[in-house]
């Protein structure tokens, strides 16, 4: 008997590539849009045309002059950086109330806009057939480089990213905006209100919205920031509604959704329920430990941490979320029983079988081969990440061993293409570095690193760690730790950093640094881990895109889409899993039924701020409760109060953060920030009757900017005027 998980598929499941949006006709049309679905996929149009990448989140533009609508959470790092001395502008917010006053984003803050998707497969994958592990990853990897190096040139980012596991490439050019600035952004009462109590939880109050501009030159190409570029103007925006999304109605998203993993297998969901994920909250809870410690001291360091703190605790709820998740909605066995209907499936056809009848035996192999290692490999690739220092000294030492190989092969990140961002990154690691918390977090890690079991030790570790002063191990560490923030404390200086990308790795390993005493010592196991991971990388770019091929075949079949209000049942489609690149989801505003006896509305509204409003983390602003108990709404009035937040059924994910919600109109109605709790397994596997996303509702953005704000020239960009006299309702203005 086949199972619940693959009986049929929703209407809202799905985070569509562009060029699939036309076999969505059939859901488009009974979801209520009435746009041709060939509209839709065009890039140079909106709404797809509108939609921007911030690495790591999603946003849209939404005028003429480049302004660019994203969540409140996705500008920490734009927010630190705009933040002058004395100043915590993810603290208080921060109003540009005429463009001379917006403030620079930052070196490291860009957005992208995709403007072509290329099928490259054929050309990625010549001269791979009789090639395996190493060999054949360097050969996609050279392919790969050949590609990115022909279409690049000035504001224009290319890279080739990997579909179904290695079935497919696609060369992506991107439109790249390093002069991006800071519009607006509410304070974090309003724009993180509930801090982590509500995180991934329903019902929800927050203003969880913020406003960026792109900048361009006079021939509106992008360049680096300069102060006279101009506003940039994009060949296509998204309109603003009027009014809030009503239940029921239609609603799309498109962003870059970071990563599901519907189609792993269920050995994979038992390692992540039994191993990894058990092993990464333990390190983000340690880590967030240190961070939260630190932040109570000071401002200064609260600033600096503030954003990292917000990330990592997020990461954190997310996971643990997702081990509630596999237990309650049985994914486990659900997932095996899958794989048993499949392998009965491959088994009753010769052709089938010779085809498919080894692939699941050869996956789970090299999922345990993968594991054996995981949780070295763990440990040391979060010490390159969370260790300022370290993963300066590190980087800089390996850019000095590349920059000995021809450009062609030097491994990705360290070519010359992308020295520019590797300067901007070292110029900007002080709007993060704190010593005293890296201090900590560095001998967390290596403490970790030394302490790891014997067949996984790091050996090169070991004897760098022999050499330290001390008879204990506590004492060689903190001396150790000692030497590396003294001795080395050059390391901390921007100046001194940006210099030493033109060094070679003899004048490193002479400096008398001891970081890079260590960068040293590690680099043979680190160039180890990283080729290993590339012949595995290898291994499952050939066994995995079959699984997924015998997954498409039994899909139609055996996986039909049901159209609910039409009753019909139609062959089912296949979608890849998310990985970073523009993506739609559909659905439609909607509630759901938490669990027995409860329902969850599809909407809040304004008086379940002052309801919720006390101490932090629901220190809602005086000035937006005053707003609110004064009752002046305006347009954006809807049944006595304005909506806050949504409910959805689009299916959405990390990185979908910021996304641009659009109605049936095609109009910016909301932006997506959240989801909610009992969906958090939605990664591995959709759940139609409780997966929904949480937005903020467009009503709220332009009520709080015309009633609280006091932001009517951002208002009227927006094509809206202003409505509600402040003087009567209530007025602020954030630094």
């Amino acid at each position: 008997m086949l199972t619940a998980l693959f009986l049929t598929a929703a209407a809202n499941e799905g985070m569509w590539m562009p060029d699939q949006i036309p076999d969505l006709a059939e859901e488009l049309k009974e979801l209520g849009i009435e746009t041709p679905p060939a509209e839709l996929m065009r890039m140079d149009a909106a709404p797809l045309g509108a939609i921007v990448d911030l690495d790591h989140c999603s946003g849209a533009f939404v005028s003429e002059d480049g302004l660019i609508v994203t969540a409140y959470h996705c500008v920490g790092d734009a927010m630190r950086h705009a933040s002058k001395r004395g100043e915590n502008l993810f603290e208080t917010g921060f109003h540009a109330a005429s463009r001379t006053e917006e403030r620079w984003a930052g070196s490291t803050f860009e957005v992208k806009v995709t403007e072509q998707m290329e099928d490259v497969t054929t050309l990625v994958l010549a001269g791979t057939k009789k090639l395996e592990g190493r060999d054949r990853s360097a050969r996609i990897d050279n392919n790969i480089k050949a590609l990115v190096k022909r279409c690049e040139k000035p504001g224009l980012h290319c890279e080739v990213v990997s579909f179904d596991y290695g079935a497919e490439y696609q060369l992506i050019a991107q439109r790249q905006f390093k002069d991006v600035r800071v519009v607006y952004v509410p304070p974090r009462a309003v724009g993180y209100y509930g801090g982590d109590n509500d995180n991934w939880q329903w019902p929800r109050h927050s203003g969880d919205f913020a406003f960026l501009r792109a900048y361009a030159d006079a021939d509106n190409h992008p360049v680096a920031f300069r102060s006279d570029n101009k506003p940039y103007k994009p060949p296509a925006w998204l309109k603003t509604a009027a009014t809030s999304p009503d239940v029921d109605e239609f609603v799309m998203v498109a962003g870059y959704p970071a990563g599901t993993y519907r189609w792993l297998t269920a050995a994979e969901i038992d390692y992540a329920r039994d191993s990894d994920y058990p092993r990464r909250i333990a390190t983000l809870a340690d880590l967030l430990e240190v961070m939260h410690r630190f932040a109570a001291q000071d401002a200064d360091t609260a600033n600096k941490v503030g954003p990292r703190i917000l990330s990592l605790n997020n990461q954190l709820q997310y996971l643990q979320g997702n081990l509630a998740a596999f237990g309650r909605i049985k994914a486990n066995r659900r997932k095996w029983e899958f794989e048993t209907d499949l392998a009965r499936w491959i088994a009753e056809d010769p052709t089938r079988q010779a085809k498919f009848g080894s692939v699941l035996d050869k996956m789970h192999q090299l999922q345990a081969t993968e594991a054996a290692t995981a949780a070295r490999d763990h440990v040391a690739t979060e010490f390159v990440r969370q260790s300022n220092m370290f993963e300066v000294a590190h980087k800089l030492y390996k850019l000095a061993q590349e920059s000995k190989e021809k450009d062609a092969d030097r491994d990705t990140g360290y070519q010359e293409r992308d020295r520019p961002d590797f300067a901007d990154w070292l110029d900007a690691v002080d709007e993060e570095y704190e010593f005293k918390v890296d201090m900590v977090v560095t001998r967390y890690f290596l403490d970790r690193m030394l302490r790891l079991p014997e067949d996984v030790r790091v050996p090169e570790l070991d004897v760098w760690f022999e050499g330290q002063r001390g008879k204990t191990h506590d004492e060689k560490l903190s001396n150790a730790i000692h030497k590396l923030y003294t001795a080395g404390s050059d390391l901390a200086d921007a100046s001194r950093r940006r210099a030493l990308m033109d060094t070679s790795p003899w004048y490193l390993e002479a400096s008398g640094n001891p970081w890079f005493d260590l960068a040293k010592a590690l680099h043979p196991f680190y160039e180890r881990m990283h080729d290993d991971r590339g012949a595995r990388e290898a291994q499952w770019a050939k066994v995995r895109p079959l699984y997924l091929e015998a997954i498409q075949d039994f899909i139609p079949e055996h996986r039909p889409r049901y159209l609910a209000k039409e009753r019909q049942v139609r062959p089912g489609l296949f979608y890849p899993d998310a990985n970073s690149t523009l993506r739609v989801t559909i659905g439609k505003v909607d509630g759901y039924f938490p669990r027995d006896g409860l329902i969850a509305a599809a909407k809040t509204r304004l008086p379940g701020i002052v309801e919720k409003s006390g101490d932090e983390p629901y220190d809602a602003p005086i000035e937006l409760v005053d707003a609110i108990e004064k009752g002046v709404y305006g347009p954006y009035e809807s049944e006595g109060s304005v909506e806050v937040n949504y409910l959805s059924t689009a299916d959405t994910t990390l990185g979908n953060s910021g996304s641009a919600t659009i109605n049936a109109k095609g109009e910016f109605c909301g932006v997506l920030f959240d989801g909610n709790y009992e969906s958090m397994a939605t990664d591995w596997m959709f759940e139609e009757a409780v997966t929904r996303s949480i937005h903020t509702d467009v009503a709220f953005i332009l009520w709080y900017l015309d009633a609280v704000a006091g932001a009517d020239t951002l208002l009227k960009e927006l094509g809206h005027t202003p409505a509600i006299d402040t003087d009567s309702a209530a007025s602020t203005d954030a630094p």
